[in-house]
């Protein structure tokens, strides 16, 4: 996989200085407002397989795309880091996680 290009680095060190944050029990999201709208996932290696990895990832974008249809703001750039113990998470309360997220981070 790819680095991050400049701009993306220098704006992901940004939101870990200046973003919101909101600490769930399966994930982590980071909030700011940006030039344009941009998701990040990140997942660590020790998270499981790649097969696991990219599950977890499909699922994150996938209800992102469900839930930012009700977004108040498009530009922002949001964070998104997966907990290593999350795998034995469902769908269903993932969801749930990352729309109490958005909420709290006053995005919908």
């Amino acid at each position: 996989m790819s680095r991050p290009n400049l701009r993306l680095r220098r704006d992901l060190g940004k939101i870990r200085k200046e973003g919101s944050i909101f600490r769930g029990q399966y994930c982590h999201v980071r909030f700011r407002i940006a030039s344009e709208q941009q998701l990040v996932i990140s997942v660590r290696k020790k998270y499981g397989g790649s097969v696991q990895r990219n599950l977890i990832r499909r699922q994150i974008r996938a209800i992102c795309r469900e839930l930012f249809g009700s977004l108040k703001t498009s530009e922002f750039l949001l964070l998104i880091s997966v907990g290593d113990h999350s795998y034995r998470v469902s769908y269903q309360e993932l969801k749930k996680e990352l729309s109490i997220a958005f909420q709290f981070l006053g995005l919908t």
